[in-house]
């Protein structure tokens, strides 16, 4: 659990090691950016 997920760096870490990823972000402009770069890679 990331309680700021900020960027996404952890999500991303976790869907490449297929590990299980929850996260929050108070930010709506770092949780669209967060949402972008996973969908990128």
């Amino acid at each position: 659990m990331d309680t700021f997920t900020g960027s996404g760096s952890t999500a991303l870490a976790c869907r490449n090691l297929l590990r299980c990823f929850i996260g929050s972000e108070m930010g709506e402009s770092e949780f669209n950016g967060a949402v972008t770069r996973l969908e990128s890679n």
